[in-house]
Formats: C-alpha cells, sequence, structure tokens
C-alpha cells in the first residue's frame, strides 16, 4: 500500500468530507479509480481488436515490413547509413542501447 499526494477542487473535498466517513475515503477513491482505470483498459483493448481486425490495414503493414530491417546487417549488427548502397564497403558496428537514463 502506498500513500499518494494529488489536488483535487475545494468544493469537492468539502462534498467528499460531509459525505464518506474518515476512515473510508482512501477505500472509496481506490474503488472509483479501479472503476475508472478498468474503463479505459477495456476502450483500449478493444481500439486493439479494432485495429487488428482492419484488413486494410494488415494489408498496408505488409509494404512496411520489407523496411524492418533497413540498418541491420543479417547477423543483428547496425550498418552505418554511410555504408548503404551496392558499391559501400564500411566496417560493421554491432548496435548497442543507449547507456543514458
Amino acid at each position: 500500500m502506498q500513500k499518494v499526494l494529488f489536488s483535487l477542487p475545494d468544493g469537492l473535498v468539502a462534498r467528499l468530507r460531509v459525505g464518506i466517513p474518515p476512515k473510508q475515503r482512501s477505500k472509496v477513491v481506490a474503488s472509483l479509480l479501479e472503476q475508472e482505470l478498468e474503463k479505459c483498459e477495456r476502450a483500449l483493448y478493444q481500439c486493439a481488436l479494432d485495429v487488428e481486425a482492419d484488413a486494410a490495414l494488415r494489408e498496408e503493414m505488409k509494404d512496411w515490413e520489407t523496411t524492418s530491417g533497413d540498418g541491420i546487417d543479417d547477423d543483428g549488427r547496425w550498418i552505418s547509413p554511410d555504408c548503404w548502397g551496392p558499391q559501400a564497403v564500411c566496417p560493421r558496428r554491432t548496435w548497442r542501447p543507449s547507456r543514458r537514463g
């Protein structure tokens, strides 16, 4: 369990204090947040299903699949854009994720 600090409008806080007993406020707020998050997650899930069911989009994505490996050689190493092309001869560098946090 964690304590969270957030701001609410004065009028809403006044209604909260009058309408909900002090020992139940966290439970009520958690329940309301859970309901709202479930609603948002259901909408997002439905959106994902709609995207997956879109035949026209699936066809378009097939065209993009040919570019997914641009800049990566068969061994999974990154190739500098300067090295692209049929005449290019360049040293290959292994891709490493950024160390910036």
